[in-house]
C-alpha cells in the first residue's frame, strides 16, 4: 500500500512511454513548422511558373498581333484606317 500514496521505488508523476515531454513537444513544434514551409515554398513555386506561362503566352499572343497587323496591307487613303492614326 505504501506505493499507492508516493512511497517506495515507483516515480507516479513520470510520464509514460506514450505521454508527451516538452523536448518531444518542441520536436513536434519543427517538424510542423519545417512541413508549413516546405507547402509554402511549393505554392510560392507554382505561381511563380503559373506567372511565367502566363507571361510566355501573352508575349505570343502580342507577337502574333504584331505579325498580324504588319501582314495587313496598307490602308488606301479613302479608307477611315488611311484617316486614322491607330497606333498605340
Amino acid at each position: 500500500m505504501p506505493e499507492a500514496i508516493g512511497y517506495g521505488s515507483s516515480t507516479p508523476f513520470l510520464p509514460r512511454a506514450g505521454e508527451s515531454t516538452p523536448q518531444r513537444t518542441a520536436q513536434q513544434v519543427r517538424e510542423l513548422e519545417t512541413r508549413q514551409e516546405q507547402s509554402v515554398a511549393e505554392t510560392v513555386q507554382r505561381q511563380a511558373n503559373s506567372s511565367s506561362r502566363r507571361a510566355e503566352s501573352l508575349e505570343r499572343v502580342a507577337e502574333q498581333l504584331e505579325n498580324r497587323s504588319a501582314s495587313r496591307p496598307a490602308p488606301s487613303d479613302t479608307s477611315l484606317g488611311g484617316r486614322i492614326d491607330i497606333t498605340a
